[in-house]
């Protein structure tokens, strides 16, 4: 199986629904849609008991959970795919087309494979998010969305999400596949639309994001500043600017 594609719900029934559709909707099919339920009240159970009677890509499980990554750890332990992808409730493929595309760049080669993503909610509605990686980009603010990330699921078993982080785990996944010398390609390609009214979204979450952007820099920066020393002095400079 090509893809495994997790979704992380509590509560969110109808927004789920839109992104099942969308998934539905693709004409690549060699995937699995894993839906893990944070036990919720709003009937989300019973709604992927009855599409998981008709459609055999769907598996799930409703159980409690101690938060948004720990819920996708749990995601990628019950996957089967090559590939994992995560999708928010209310995210949705930018094309009908999109997981095909994405496998034609897939030789078994690339170990994290992402793109951009475009807002279709909230004050940012309509803008793109999502630069190549580097160490600047953590440093500019600019994130890559695990929304268009495609990561091989032996990368992501080797670096689950670190649950101390609230905000910022699948920024720091990247930076671990990075400084682990995995192999990353992107391509400046739209692969969903983001639900921008999420989790970390929230204006009352800016401040504590802040924060752990500093912690993920402190935490990153020693072995980015090694790498560019190295270099550096193997050029004879002996020494590097930021």
């Amino acid at each position: 199986m090509k893809f495994s594609i997790i979704t992380v719900v509590y509560n969110d029934l109808e927004n789920l629904k839109v992104t099942y559709n969308s998934i539905r909707n693709q004409t690549f099919t060699d995937y699995e849609y894993i839906v893990v339920d944070g036990k919720s009240t709003d009937g989300t159970a019973n709604y992927l008991e009855d599409i998981k009677s008709s459609d055999s890509h769907v598996r799930y499980i409703s159980e409690k959970d101690n938060g948004i990554y720990d819920a996708m750890n749990k995601g990628v332990g019950l996957s089967a795919g090559d590939y994992v992808l995560f999708l928010g409730a209310a995210d949705t493929f930018y094309t009908d087309t999109i997981l095909q595309e994405v496998n034609e760049f897939l030789d078994g080669s690339v170990d994290v494979f992402y793109g951009k993503v475009v807002f279709s909610s909230g004050e940012n509605k309509g803008k793109t998010l999502g630069d190549k990686l580097n160490f600047f980009s953590i440093l500019l603010d600019r994130y890559v969305a695990h929304q268009s990330v495609f990561a091989k699921r032996e990368i992501a078993l080797e670096f689950p999400f670190d649950l101390s982080y609230r905000f910022l785990a699948d920024q720091d996944f990247m930076m671990n596949a990075r400084d682990a010398r995995k192999r990353l390609k992107y391509v400046n390609k739209i692969i969903c639309y983001y639900d921008g009214n999420g989790f970390s979204s929230s204006l009352h979450n800016r401040e504590e994001l802040v924060k752990e952007r500093i912690r993920l820099i402190h935490h990153h920066s020693t072995t980015a500043f090694f790498i560019r020393n190295s270099v550096h002095v193997l050029k004879g400079q002996g020494k590097y600017t930021i």
